[in-house]
């Protein structure tokens, strides 16, 4: 069982061919796209932070690869260590170019200029960097005059950094056209250059990525995809200009084209975060599992839980699995459907939990939620009724009298077929080895959901 996501392979020849989201339709519209574009142009993938932008990216760039086109990739998050993200900028384009199929002369020419353009605004900055730190031990005329140099410094370099940046773009350009495959209509396919994690960064430095990305790199042949949470950099741009702010405005002066990820269905989603998370051990066959991931996306889609809340919810299940004492029996369908409950409704959680209400409580509201009552009648896959029985069994006591109501359901006239269907598959469950439960097993699963519940970020949505 696993915490941590492990490293998704990608083979070279299929991509996508571990892809557990149904993504590659994706690909091949925006492949289908970049093909038709020339000018230099950014588009946001924009995806909500757990839905798995990074794995697309990465099978994204090897398809592309596959059809021919250069790609270069940036992890910002990894990078925003430094002040001056155009230095980290250059020095992984140089790494990616240099790992681009062509000849040493056309490589160096562009690193040169690539390197010259960094120590020259590096040089830049330095005597006015110095200067700042030492103003305050300097007399007010002194301060007066230093802004004044600073002042005519920045209008004699002007034209010198008009210079320095068209060399740099013009060796950029001359690369990319040196070093690309032509098109299907003979035309030079363009360099792709990812830029990934930037909802993660530091909101100063995210942002000062964006503008030195389409000002430095605003290169014929050139297209950037962002892979971002449009919401979660809306506050990083409003935690620096403030709350008013217009965030879409902003964006757009970064941003060309939007491409929104579509969200996978919860049931495939689930099945991700099943495989992610290697819970097959906790499960004797493949339709206990299925089940499982059945119960739990039509839990999440009745309670209207995001792909972050659903990932939240798997990852605090494998923490509660860890934290289970051995001498206790393990139910995962309890744990995952009263952490569901936990999330969804608090208070009621904990008046479960406590005994302090029955299933019948439980079940109340989940009927009462939009889609609630059919999954819990649907009689055709029964996951409805199983989630049922599961919410008795951890009451022992309150079972007990559940099963002796049950006991005569075949002599009951009155009751319609699908409700004795319904009511013999309960008491088949509470009657199988396989549940047997005693006084403490809804405290021992209450016990390790708030055990695991420590390891989570309280300020976390």
């Amino acid at each position: 069982m696993k915490i941590k996501a492990p490293q998704i392979s990608i083979p070279v020849d299929d991509p996508f061919k571990n892809d557990l989201l149904n993504r590659r339709e994706n690909a091949v519209i925006l492949e289908q796209l970049i093909s038709t574009i020339e000018e230099p142009i950014v588009i946001a993938i924009d995806s909500p932070w757990g839905t798995g932008k990074t794995i697309f990216i990465k099978m994204f760039m090897q398809y592309l690869n596959n059809q021919g086109f250069s790609c270069l990739y940036f992890n910002a998050w990894e990078n925003d260590f430094n002040e001056d993200p155009l230095f980290s900028l250059i020095g992984e384009v140089g790494k990616g170019i240099d790992s681009i199929k062509n000849d040493k002369e056309t490589k160096q020419k562009y690193l040169s200029e690539a390197k010259k353009l960094g120590a020259y605004f590096l040089k830049k900055s330095l005597p006015v960097a110095l200067k700042l730190v030492t103003a305050g031990v300097v007399d007010i005329k002194e301060l007066a005059d230093l802004a004044e140099n600073i002042a005519k410094e920045k209008i004699d370099k002007y034209e010198e950094d008009r210079k320095t940046i068209q060399s740099f773009k013009k060796s950029l350009s001359e690369f990319v056209k040196e070093s690309a495959c032509p098109n299907v209509k003979g035309k030079t396919k363009p360099l792709i250059f990812f830029i990934d994690e930037l909802d993660r960064c530091r909101p100063d430095y995210a942002v000062k990525l964006m503008e030195k990305a389409k000002h430095f790199f605003n290169v014929e042949n050139i297209i950037f995809f962002l892979a971002i949470d449009k919401e979660q950099i809306g506050h990083s741009i409003r935690s620096i200009y403030g709350v008013g702010m217009d965030v879409d405005g902003y964006l757009r002066r970064f941003i060309d084209l939007d491409y929104h990820l579509p969200d996978p269905s919860n049931n495939i989603f689930c099945n991700a975060l099943f495989a992610k998370f290697g819970f097959d051990q906790y499960f004797k066959n493949d339709a206990d599992k299925d089940r499982f991931i059945r119960i739990l996306s039509k839990l999440f889609t009745i309670f209207e839980f995001t792909l972050r809340v659903q990932e939240q919810c798997f990852s605090q299940l494998s923490l509660a699995l860890r934290t289970i004492s051995s001498d206790h029996r393990v139910y995962p369908f309890l744990l995952g459907i009263l952490i569901s409950l936990k999330a969804k409704y608090l208070d009621l959680y904990k008046d479960f939990v406590k005994e302090k209400v029955g299933p019948e409580n439980v079940l109340k509201y989940i009927r009462e939620l939009p889609g609630g009552n059919s999954f819990l009648e649907n009689v055709e896959d029964n996951d409805g009724t199983v989630l049922e029985a599961y919410l008795i069994i951890c009451c022992l006591d309150k079972s007990v009298d559940i099963i002796n109501q049950y006991k005569n359901i075949d002599g009951d006239d009155k009751l319609p077929d699908d409700m004795k269907k319904r009511r013999q598959l309960i008491l088949n469950i509470l009657r199988s080895p396989d549940m047997r439960c005693n006084y403490n097993t809804l405290k021992n699963i209450a016990k390790s959901i708030d055990i695991s519940e420590r390891f989570f970020n309280k300020n976390e949505e």
